[in-house]
């Protein structure tokens, strides 16, 4: 686990603002009373963040494709 809190530290010092969302979305899935430990509860807040990327980047090609066309 503290290998986990070492790579979470070495992200927040790359990238603050996005870190201090995942902790604030992390604690928020903690406090609803699930059995996810932090490490757990962060990672999966970073999962849905990056899908999340993944699709608007995705459907913004898209309709630059679709512009040019």
């Amino acid at each position: 686990m503290a290998r986990d809190d070492n790579r979470d530290m070495e992200r927040s010092m790359d990238r603050p603002e996005e870190d201090r969302s995942v902790d604030k979305w992390a604690d928020r899935l903690m406090s609803g009373g699930g059995s996810m430990d932090r490490a757990q509860a962060r990672q999966f807040v970073r999962n849905v963040y990056e899908a999340a990327q993944r699709d608007l980047t995705e459907r913004d090609s898209q309709a630059e494709y679709e512009r040019e066309e």
